[in-house]
């Protein structure tokens, strides 16, 4: 996975930071499908934006075991280090999540964290410039999911045309 195609926000935190950050939830505790759903939902909102009966439930769910636990207050550390306002203190976040997790004894997080050290100036160049490639990544998705939705166009100029009738710029 590449961690810098995930610098696009949402609610603070790259959707590929939580995508990772959730799938090692997920396998870390199987549920039923409604219900998991409704812990995916809870576990991706940033804690000050859920309710208080909602807070009270994540505690006790991750009460429960140690891995989705130490997953989770992961995630909103590496929150916390998006929410950076200059880039030495984005830098410095960055590090010190790194030195934290690194050494984590959970497995899913030591494999996040190696994956953070990988892309570490990639991810650092964002505290520079405040810019992503979102929009690319964006678009690239949308051209699978015309591709997937399709299951084959005639000629590759009518796939051409599918794509900027639907990926055309917002007006």
């Amino acid at each position: 996975m590449r961690l810098i195609a995930a610098i696009a926000f949402k609610k603070g935190v790259p959707p590929l930071v939580i995508q990772i950050f959730s799938k090692s939830l997920e396998a870390a505790c199987k549920r039923t499908h409604s219900r998991g759903r409704h812990e995916q939902r809870l576990l991706h909102t940033s804690p000050d934006k859920l309710k208080a009966e909602e807070q009270d439930e994540l505690k006790v769910w991750l009460a429960q075991d140690p891995h989705p636990e130490r997953l989770y207050y992961a995630l909103q550390h590496m929150r916390t280090v998006y929410a950076a306002h200059t880039e030495e203190s984005g830098k410095e976040a960055l590090q010190q999540w790194i030195a934290e997790h690194l050494t984590s004894p959970t497995a899913a997080i030591r494999s996040i964290a190696k994956t953070v050290v990988q892309w570490r100036e990639s991810i650092q160049n964002y505290f520079s410039f405040r810019v992503t490639n979102a929009p690319i990544e964006g678009t690239h998705n949308k051209v699978k999911v015309i591709k997937r939705r399709a299951y084959g166009y005639r000629s590759i100029e009518r796939f051409k045309i599918r794509i900027r009738l639907e990926c055309k710029p917002a007006m």
